[in-house]
């Protein structure tokens, strides 16, 4: 295996990669969980190549994805850990996005639609 294959911040910026292509809908649960057992049996290789392998997520979203786990990195001092801790602990608050809608959707939408709940990890 090259090196250029090898993921390039270790397992916990895979996890994070899983959790953030889990929660934001790109790959549904049982693709995830199934490609998960493959990585865990041979780490060297990134999980996002496993998904795409496997057409769990195509390469456009993976490539989307790299790009947000890199600026969730960022944002944690390229602790892939602490990154991974805060995606996976989920929102505390409730944002109504209702209220922002312009006039013409008004009465086109149920408010309750537009509401950002807390996030939990094992939704």
């Amino acid at each position: 295996m090259s090196e250029a294959t090898l993921s390039p911040y270790g397992p916990d910026s895979d996890l994070l990669f899983a959790a953030l292509a889990h929660q934001l809908g790109f790959v549904r649960r049982e693709d995830l969980l199934t490609s998960l057992e493959l990585w865990a049996e041979d780490r060297h290789r990134p999980l996002s190549d496993i998904l795409v392998e496997r057409r769990a997520i195509a390469a456009h979203r993976r490539r989307l994805l790299d790009d947000v786990v890199q600026e969730y990195l960022l944002q944690h001092g390229m602790d892939a850990a602490r990154a991974l801790e805060t995606v996976c602990s989920g929102r505390q608050e409730t944002l109504d996005l209702g209220r922002f809608t312009s006039s013409s959707t008004e009465g086109t939408r149920d408010s309750g639609l537009l509401t950002m709940h807390t996030l939990t990890p094992n939704a």
